[in-house]
């Protein structure tokens, strides 16, 4: 489902972001193991996010189409009280102490974090075959 299709379905109550999340972040359980897309899960803050945006919605505070919806943001870019990595070993302890533009502007919009994904060192490459992190490998071929 995309989010054109989702995002009025959870504006009229009929689907929950917290359903959503879980949905999503049983597939990251399931799949990260393979592909190893993501850097940092962030299960338990996704599903408060979540739970917080299904009550907003349910009480007539619906922000727009991002609102409730479980996103990634990729590990360059801060989270506030969350790694950022930049995938590199050097940077694997930092911790972001407030959000960067467009995630503040997406938390705005009421989007849910369920975690930060993989990415060639430092954003150097368009690979990850250089990540500190490890390679992620294709969803669709995964021995890519």
């Amino acid at each position: 489902m995309t989010i054109a299709e989702v995002a009025p379905r959870l504006a009229r109550g009929e689907v929950k972001s917290e359903k959503l999340t879980e949905e999503c972040l049983s597939q990251i359980e399931a799949l990260n193991p393979k592909l190893n897309a993501f850097i940092t899960v962030m299960a338990d803050e996704a599903l408060a996010m979540a739970r917080a945006a299904d009550r907003d919605i349910a009480g007539g505070r619906y922000r727009g189409p991002l609102h409730g919806i479980p996103m990634s943001l990729k590990d360059l870019i801060d989270l506030k009280g969350v790694r950022t990595s930049a995938g590199s070993l050097v940077r694997a302890d930092h911790v972001a102490t407030e959000d960067a533009v467009v995630t503040a502007r997406l938390r705005q919009a009421g989007a849910v974090f369920v975690g930060k994904t993989n990415l060639h060192e430092f954003a150097f490459g368009t690979t990850t075959e250089d990540s500190g992190f490890g390679l992620a490998h294709n969803p669709v071929d995964a021995t890519r």
